[in-house]
């Protein structure tokens, strides 16, 4: 789909950012009233921008004051913004798919980067990693040991009729498979699904607090002025299709059906 626009020959290699991307424009065309996918591309989570694809009440009359001073406490530490403790903790806040792309070593992984890569998959947001090896694409679903658990797509199986009924499943293999750690490719995306916002109040305070040496993902309250806007909008714009390249935004894709 994307190909089709960009000009990418259907064997090349989908580094992780491109993957994102994509995720991020067929989310945001069949899914964006209820889900928001924010892709970092520089590794930086931005307060201010996740909020503004999040939360949903930030364009009504008197809440903006409110949310700025959310981000800019006193106190001058970073800190995620808090849902009044008389509210549903979700209402007016979507759902959050946090994709990190990052590249750690240049040719393979530097080493220095497992523990790093293992405390991820450890906390509770965690859904995963984008990777592979060198020209081939994977999912990591976890780790044991010093192996990554990992799931193989690249599994033929018989075609399907999009017209008539069929099982999901046909696209998703069964079977975990695993291999060392130190053998992924450098290019990699960590993935993190914030269901509500507690959920992301708990990840962006710990991924903040982090005192590792190695740290690959930082928190940021807003972006600063002096580097150049990021090519994204708010998921509640009129024109939010505009993300969506031509030739996915013709496709008859069924609006409650994203098949991952």
């Amino acid at each position: 789909m994307h190909g089709s626009v960009s000009q990418d020959r259907i064997e090349e290699w989908y580094a992780p950012t491109k993957i994102a991307k994509v995720l991020q424009c067929l989310v945001r065309r069949h899914l964006g009233r209820t889900l928001s996918v924010y892709v970092a591309e520089d590794g930086m989570l931005y307060l201010d921008k996740i909020i503004e694809g999040c939360d949903t009440t930030r364009s009504k009359p008197g809440n903006q004051e409110a949310n700025q001073n959310e981000l800019h406490p006193d106190d001058g530490e970073v800190h995620p913004p808090s849902p009044s403790p008389t509210t549903d903790p979700n209402d007016g806040w979507r759902s959050l798919i946090i994709v990190v792309p990052v590249r750690l070593g240049v040719e393979s992984l530097n080493p220095v980067y497992v523990e790093t890569i293992q405390e991820f998959f450890r906390l509770p947001q965690s859904i995963g990693i984008l990777g592979g090896r060198p020209k081939k694409s994977f999912y990591f679903v976890g780790y044991q040991d010093e192996s990554m658990l990992y799931l193989d797509p690249h599994f033929v199986h018989a075609s399907v009729r999009p017209d008539r009924e069929f099982s999901p499943e046909s696209y998703h293999c069964q079977v975990p498979l695993k291999m060392p750690i130190v053998s992924i490719d450098p290019t990699l995306a960590f993935c993190f699904y914030c269901h509500d916002r507690k959920d992301f109040e708990t990840l962006a305070a710990h991924l903040a607090s982090s005192s590792r040496r190695e740290k690959v993902i930082h928190v940021a309250v807003t972006r600063p002025s002096y580097l150049p806007p990021l090519d994204d909008r708010d998921d509640d714009d009129d024109e939010q299709d505009d993300c969506v390249p031509d030739a996915m935004a013709d496709l008859d894709i069924a609006d409650d059906i994203l098949i991952l």
